[in-house]
This record gives C-alpha cells, sequence and structure tokens, in this order.
C-alpha cells in the first residue's frame, strides 16, 4: 500500500523548526592580546567571582583573515555567580563568550577554563552578548583559597585590594595543599597588582592563622625578598605547627642566607 503524501511532513517540518529555531550567534570580532589584571579590571563592564559550570564550544573553525594568525574558536562558559566585584548583576547564573587557540601554544600564559573551578572573570558588553575582556591569552583569575562572601567596592583601588585578599587570604573550603603550593604564586601576582605593603599587610594577618603550615608559609613569604621583613622568623623557628621546610628556610634566612 502506497503511504500518503504527507508521511514525511511532519519529521521534517520538526527537523526545520529546529534549525531555524537557532539564531546564529552576532559576530564577534577577535581581541587576542594579553592583559593583566589591572588593564583587565580597568576594561571590564562586570568583574564577577564564582565558579564555572560548564565550557562548550560555540562556533568553530573560525580563522583570522591575515596569514600566520594563530587558530581561534568561539567558546560558550555558563558560569555560577557568587560575588560581584565591579559593575552590577542580579542573577545568580550567566553565560559569556571567548576565543580560545586551537594551536601550538607560547609565551603569555594561554586562556584555561575548568569546570568546577573558582574564578575572577573580567567581562564586557557586546551587543546583547558579554564576553571576556581579551581572547586565547588569560583573561581571568582562578581563586584557590575557597568560597568568600563578597562585599561591595567603590572604586579601582579597592576593587585590586579584594583581588588581593582573596588571592591570599583563605575563606570556606580551603584545600590547605593546593594553597601552599601555589601561595608563591598568588604572592607575586598580589605584589604586582598592590604592591609590597598592602601585600605584607596581608601576609601578616596570615601569621595569626589557625593552621601553622599556613602561618609558617606566610612568614617565609614575609621574610623573602623583596618584601623582606624578618620580625616573624623568631616565632616561626619555634612553632612545631610549621613545615619543616618552612623552618629550615626561617632558620637560613634569619642567618642571612
Amino acid at each position: 500500500m502506497s503511504r500518503p503524501k504527507y508521511f514525511w511532513h511532519g519529521p521534517l517540518c520538526a527537523v526545520l523548526l529546529t534549525f531555524c529555531s537557532c539564531a546564529p550567534l552576532p559576530r564577534l570580532d577577535p581581541n587576542p592580546r594579553p592583559m593583566g589584571i589591572i588593564e583587565r579590571l580597568e576594561r571590564a563592564n562586570l568583574v564577577v567571582m564564582g565558579v564555572v559550570q560548564s565550557e562548550t564550544t560555540a562556533q568553530g573553525g573560525w580563522r583570522p583573515t591575515n596569514s600566520g594568525s594563530m587558530p581561534l574558536e568561539l567558546q560558550m562558559v555558563r558560569f555560577r555567580v557568587e560575588g560581584v566585584i565591579k559593575g552590577r548583576y542580579e542573577s545568580a547564573a550567566l553565560s559569556f563568550y571567548y576565543y580560545r587557540s586551537t594551536g601550538g601554544w607560547s609565551g603569555h600564559a594561554p586562556n584555561i577554563v575548568l569546570p568546577g573551578r573558582r574564578y575572577i572573570m573580567y567581562l564586557v558588553t557586546d551587543g546583547d552578548l558579554l564576553r571576556a575582556t581579551n581572547d586565547a591569552y588569560s583573561s581571568n583569575t582562578e581563586i584557590i583559597t575557597g568560597r568568600h562572601k563578597l562585599e561591595a567596592v567603590v572604586d579601582r583601588e579597592a576593587s585590586l585590594e579584594l583581588i588581593a585578599r582573596l588571592l591570599l587570604l583563605p575563606g570556606d573550603g580551603l584545600d590547605v595543599s593546593q594553597y601552599l603550593e601555589s601561595f608563591y604564586v598568588e604572592r607575586e601576582t598580589a605584589l604586582g597588582i598592590v604592591g609590597p605593603i598592602k601585600t605584607a599587610e596581608l601576609l601578616r594577618s596570615l601569621l595569626r592563622d589557625k593552621n601553622g603550615l599556613i602561618r609558617g608559609r606566610a612568614c617565609i613569604e614575609l621574610a623573602e625578598f623583596p618584601i623582606g621583613d624578618k620580625a616573624c622568623l623568631a616565632q616561626l623557628l619555634g612553632d612545631l605547627s610549621a613545615s619543616p621546610e618552612d623552618r629550615e628556610r626561617g632558620r637560613s634566612l634569619s642567618q642571612g642566607r
């Protein structure tokens, strides 16, 4: 028996409706250049802290027309917002876009976004969309100190000091091992955005931490160049809760080595 002429209409229409309902993304011109934290903060319309929920390829295969440029791929990131550092945002979730490189890499750090990790995201508006301040190169600041309750800040200097606190001071759910492993890197980042005086103030506050491993590491980072504040070393040498490695380094520093 022959099938009615309308037999394929239903499935075909469903496919067409699905296809037509997927509106194409507006063209986003790439901005693949490195930016430090200060420039990202100044350029951003919105700066938020939270956790990456997912990252998916939004549009692949786009390559700049000029010869020799890096191949780029547009990514969409879904993000759970825990607090706002700059701008206004009321929802607990947002999505934004950025281009990542799909080729070889050398030079400045590439942009890496991993689901489940906590970051500060620096975002700008592009039409109705949010996107990272810059593409390919790092456009975020990973926060490994746990979750923090953010208070509203009103200016650039206060925002930078807040970022330095988020980098250095323990929050809820801190992984102490990971924190200690990257403590030197976080200290260097804080020095670059707020300078040695403010960084030293934050490190001194850690000398009162209940965890001896954190107290010891904070003392070492205070005593090392470029801060060079060795006042805590006597306390460190008698602190049996500090790590043996930090106590040994403290002994060397106290002897001028």
